[in-house]
């Protein structure tokens, strides 16, 4: 338990020190009004991840019951449906881009070089929400296990490895857009990495077609 507590303060340490190294430098390189600019499109793209509704919590609570209760059915089907689910959450969040993208020309529309970088900015975040919002049932599954020391681990060394990509990037491409890829980047590699953890905890490896309804 100890471990458990002291990995998640130590991740939230992390990134308030990682946020407080990389403010200034990126500012310093795109100044203030390009950094004003990808505040709101921070903001804009935030929004789309409320499309999730509490569902990985859910995840955690009812695949903790189906672990305890050791019905491995039952976990499959619960995963199978809150993935499925998580997939059509990015896809409304990926529709919901016109809506935001007006927005922001609406915002941005004084300053045409800018506006251009902040809509492909902004094209990229909605990309990075929806894989948030992908990650979040493995992120969940191992949550169910309390396999929390592992998955700070995970956490902690993505965002030394986008710390390290912002550092280098934006000192040679000096733009919103080279930030909104290292959070890309950063939303690929927790897919990927989160993925891995939840595949090494469950006790199934694959879902059949009726694995996606849960009754």
């Amino acid at each position: 338990m100890l471990r458990n507590v002291a990995s998640n303060w130590g991740n939230v340490v992390l990134a308030l020190l990682t946020t407080a190294l990389l403010l200034p430098i990126n500012l310093r390189f795109i100044g203030s009004t390009s950094y004003g600019a990808w505040l709101v499109i921070m903001a804009l793209s935030a929004y789309l991840l409320l499309l999730q509704l509490g569902l990985p919590l859910a995840l955690v609570r009812h695949y903790s019951v189906a672990k305890a209760r050791d019905d491995v059915g039952l976990m499959r089907r619960i995963a199978a449906s809150n993935l499925a689910t998580g997939l059509l959450t990015g896809m409304v969040a990926l529709a919901l881009l016109p809506a935001l993208d007006f927005y922001l020309q609406r915002t941005l529309h004084q300053d045409p070089a800018l506006l251009a970088d902040a809509r492909f900015a902004l094209k990229l975040l909605a990309v990075t929400s929806a894989l948030t919002i992908l990650w979040q049932t493995p992120h969940a599954i191992v949550s169910a296990y309390q396999a929390f020391v592992p998955l700070n681990i995970a956490k902690a060394t993505i965002i030394c490895i986008k710390v390290a990509i912002n550092l280098v990037a934006i000192r040679y491409y000096p733009s919103i857009v080279t930030l909104a890829v290292v959070q890309l980047l950063g939303a690929i590699m927790e897919f990927l990495a989160f993925s891995f953890l939840a595949l090494r905890l469950v006790p199934f490896r694959r879902f059949g077609f009726g694995d996606f309804f849960v009754p």
